[in-house]
């Protein structure tokens, strides 16, 4: 799958003029206001000018991208998944489960994210998106805080006057 003409894209916002400073040939004064807020130097053809340019170096311009599709995912939960490591991070949409069902998806939360602060941002970013991409109407989240019961140590035991045996060395 390819796409023939991808539309441009806006770099990083307008391009300011206001935010371009034109200095004398005062070297001394060009470095120190250089040294203040990072900016571009150019110097001015035929000038002792020097001009300093705050904009980024992409503002203004539009941008072409060109890729290759080197595969389409198919599978509702791998989709979601990839949806959960875009707004949460490479790689960590391992410990997630996902259970999709039509327009409906509950997504249980792995230990790892459930104190962590990016995954309070994340987590509206994903909503958004599976909305907007995925087509999903109603998103769940399910928060689980089991208590786990502490395991025997291996090998101890304890038998019951009907000659029963249990693990741990009583109830």
């Amino acid at each position: 799958m390819a796409v023939s003409d991808p539309p441009t894209i806006e770099g990083l916002g307008d391009y300011y003029p206001i935010m371009v400073r034109i200095t004398g040939p005062d070297l001394a004064r060009v470095r120190q206001e250089a040294d203040r807020v990072a900016g571009i130097l150019r110097g001015l053809k035929g000038t002792a000018d020097v001009r300093v340019d705050y904009n980024p170096p992409l503002a203004g311009k539009g941008l072409r991208y060109k890729f290759t599709i080197v595969e389409e995912v198919a599978d509702p939960v791998q989709k979601i998944k990839g949806f959960i490591e875009l707004a949460y991070g490479q790689g960590r949409a391992d410990g997630f489960q996902v259970d999709a069902q039509g327009d409906k998806v509950t997504i249980t939360l792995p230990d790892s994210c459930k104190y962590d602060q990016r995954w309070f941002v994340a987590k509206y970013r994903l909503v958004s998106d599976l909305r907007t991409f995925a087509g999903v109407k109603t998103t769940r989240f399910v928060e689980e805080y089991a208590t786990t019961e502490p395991s025997a140590p291996a090998g101890e035991t304890h038998t019951h006057e009907d000659g029963t045996v249990h693990a741990g060395p009583t109830h």
